[in-house]
């Protein structure tokens, strides 16, 4: 997965909980992505493909601790990776 260099999209209340829009291209299924550094704990996920196999789907990502893993489905995709949970 290559995540693309221009800044996430965050979301905050001002309180422990954000939002982070992430764009990516060339993600396929398997792939992870470590969060660390914007998430304490990520509490849901999910994968937005806009480009190649699987677009138009929005797909639950699998997570653990900080890290997202791209779900069965998406080859060499582009979209967006939107992640809820507790910041750092």
């Amino acid at each position: 997965m290559a995540v693309l260099q221009v800044m996430p999209v965050v979301f905050s209340d001002g309180f422990a909980e954000r939002v982070v829009l992430i764009p990516f291209t060339k993600a396929s299924a398997a792939d992870t992505l470590d969060l660390s550094s914007l998430f304490s704990v990520i509490i849901c996920a999910c994968v937005i493909a806009t480009a190649g196999t699987g677009a138009g789907t929005a797909i639950v990502a699998t997570f653990t601790g900080t890290s997202i893993t791209v779900p069965s489905g998406p080859s060499n995709t582009a979209g967006f990776i939107l992640v809820f949970g507790e910041h750092v």
